[in-house]
């Protein structure tokens, strides 16, 4: 089981860090920390490199999806970049 993104794992990554990546019914998505402490997740095609999908892929805002990826407590969960 993955271990769950927790706020201080996020304050002890350098900011644009790619911490956690996959691929999901034929795309490639990728987990970015921002500059302040928050996060979000973005997806491209399945043959991008994982630096041009955290530079211009679409972000994902769905909720469930979001957790499905990227296991988060509740706190790290709030600061999801929206």
């Amino acid at each position: 089981m993955k271990e769950k993104l927790t706020v201080e794992k996020l304050k002890e990554m350098k900011p644009h860090t790619i911490f956690a990546f996959g691929e999901l019914m034929s795309r490639k998505w990728v987990a970015v920390r921002g500059e302040v402490h928050d996060w979000a997740v973005y997806y491209g095609d399945i043959y991008d490199n994982p630096n041009a999908i955290a530079l211009q892929g679409d972000k994902i805002y769905d909720r469930e999806l979001i957790e499905f990826l990227v296991p988060a407590d509740k706190e790290a969960l709030l600061l999801y970049r929206n």
